[in-house]
C-alpha cells in the first residue's frame, strides 16, 4: 500500500495495522506502525488520532509512548473531558495510579465543565483493586463539585 502512489495512507490505516499486529502478537511491528500514524497527525484537527494512539499504545504496555503522545496532544491542541477520560483510563490499563491521579488533578485543576465519569473512572478501578479507601475520598472529592 505504502508503494502504491495512488494510495496516501492516513494515520487511521497505520493505527488499524497496530491493531492488527498487536493481535497477532506482533507488538513491535504494531508499535512501528504506530509511529507511522504519529507522523501523520495534523496538529489540532485530528483529536481522536491522538485518543486512539493512547488506546493502542496503552494495549501494548507502553507507558512511556502513552505519556509522550498525551504531551503532543496538550501541546497540539485544546484538552477536552474526553482526552482526560482516555488518558486516565488508558494509565489504569496499566496499573499506574499514581500517573492517572497527577492528570486527574490537572483536571480538576483546569476547571472545566464537571464530568462525573472522570472520577468514576478512578472509582471504579481503586474499587477493582480493592482500594476502598481511596475510591471512598474519590466519592467525597466529586460530591464538592455538587
Amino acid at each position: 500500500m505504502e508503494s502504491d502512489p495512488d494510495v496516501n495512507p492516513g494515520w487511521g490505516i497505520y493505527n488499524k495495522a497496530a491493531t492488527i499486529y498487536r493481535k497477532s502478537g506482533m507488538k513491535e511491528k504494531g508499535i512501528e506502525m504506530l509511529e507511522k500514524a504519529e507522523g501523520l497527525i495534523t496538529k489540532n484537527k485530528d483529536m481522536e488520532a491522538y485518543y486512539c494512539l493512547i488506546t493502542n499504545y496503552a494495549a501494548m504496555g507502553e507507558k512511556s509512548r502513552v505519556l509522550g503522545v498525551w504531551e503532543l496532544l496538550k501541546k497540539n491542541g485544546k484538552v477536552l473531558n474526553k482526552g482526560y477520560m482516555n488518558v486516565i483510563t488508558s494509565l489504569l490499563k496499566l496499573e499506574d495510579f499514581e500517573t492517572a491521579e497527577k492528570i486527574f488533578d490537572e483536571w480538576e485543576s483546569r476547571n472545566l465543565s464537571y464530568d462525573v465519569r472522570i472520577p468514576n473512572i478512578l472509582i471504579r478501578a481503586y474499587s477493582r483493586s480493592a482500594l476502598l479507601e481511596k475510591a471512598e475520598t474519590m466519592v467525597e472529592r466529586s460530591c464538592e463539585w455538587f
